[in-house]
């Protein structure tokens, strides 16, 4: 009796086998790409019949390698599986293939053919990536910055000092004569160049259009007044006359004014300013002795004063206006 089902059952599982056919299935594209690893996959179409008992991805370096080199498992109860193959060589080209095998044999996907990234093409890859965050965050502050109402900038100025009252004693120079070894003091208007580094801000700008434009609803008058701003600057170098009393400037300069935007783009403006700005004025003593000979400590007449000295000038501040150039760096 146990041998009539013996052959019964060998039977079964012979007709089963002859009946089943190996796999049919196809090959993924390969992914991630590194100089030593990457990942496929397949898909399985038929199972030819019979439980699939393994599925992977196989490769080499030459065409349609088989499951007798080099083979990756996965896990055969999916239909469609992925594989990550690791300890490749950098700069090598593979050939992969899709397999699953039954009780009829291992079926295999297309070759497909991938070459690894070599050690520097994986460094320059991880750079570009970096400077391409690195410019998202540029290129986001930028656009933050151009809706901004404030603006930063740089300005040329030409600034002239205001001449009321007692300032007019702030923006004297005293020099000595070198013939009659006078004290001559002059009331020259002091002008100069200066550039300074500004702040500006534009609470009525409105959003332009790509090309600067203003929306149309908007009337003629109400976009002359979205130029105007408010502007703070602080001083950071003058060119003047080398005898002047601006040359020792021992304070931090600067001051408050309009401004006005220029052409489409924003990027420039025009503004006037009011400035308080230090200067080295001369003493009462000096004043004192204008059209006079000064006696030195050395019981002899002064040919020349230094404007180090305290004793014949002293710090002081004079008021001036401003016509400024500006350029926005946003």
């Amino acid at each position: 009796m146990q041998k009539k089902l013996f052959l019964v059952i060998t039977f079964i599982v012979a007709n089963i086998i002859c009946k089943s056919q190996i796999p049919t299935m196809t090959t993924n594209s390969a992914m991630s790409i590194s100089p030593t690893s990457v990942a496929s996959g397949g898909v399985i179409i038929n199972a030819g019949g019979s439980v699939v008992t393994d599925v992977g991805i196989v490769w080499d370096v030459s065409p349609n390698p088989t499951i007798l080199i080099n083979k990756h498992s996965a896990s055969p109860a999916e239909s469609s599986f992925t594989s990550i193959l690791t300890g490749l060589t950098p700069g090598m080209t593979y050939h992969l293939r899709a397999y699953a095998t039954n009780a009829a044999g291992t079926g295999y996907g297309s070759d497909v053919t991938i070459t690894t990234q070599s050690a520097a093409s994986s460094s320059t890859v991880a750079q570009v990536k970096e400077l391409e965050e690195q410019k998202k965050v540029i290129d986001g502050f930028i656009a933050n910055q151009k809706t901004s109402i404030f603006k930063f900038g740089i300005s040329v100025a030409v600034r002239s000092a205001l001449n009321t009252g007692k300032e007019k004693q702030a923006r004297a120079i005293a020099t000595i004569t070198p013939s009659q070894n006078f004290v001559s003091i002059d009331y020259t208007d002091l002008m100069a160049v200066v550039v300074s580094t500004t702040v500006a801000a534009y609470p009525f700008r409105i959003k332009r259009s790509v090309e600067g434009k203003l929306p149309d609803s908007i009337s003629k008058s109400v976009k002359f007044w979205t130029n105007f701003g408010f502007l703070g600057n602080v001083n950071l170098v003058e060119f003047a006359n080398s005898n002047t009393s601006t040359v020792f400037n021992k304070q931090v300069d600067g001051g408050l004014g309009f401004s006005y935007l220029l052409g489409v783009r924003e990027q420039f403006a025009v503004a006037i300013t009011y400035e308080r700005i230090s200067v080295r004025q001369p003493t009462k003593f000096v004043f004192d002795n204008e059209g006079k000979q000064i006696i030195g400590d050395n019981n002899t007449t002064l040919t020349t004063l230094d404007i180090k000295d305290p004793r014949y000038f002293r710090d002081a501040g004079m008021n001036g206006i401003s016509i400024k150039f500006i350029f926005h760096f946003n």
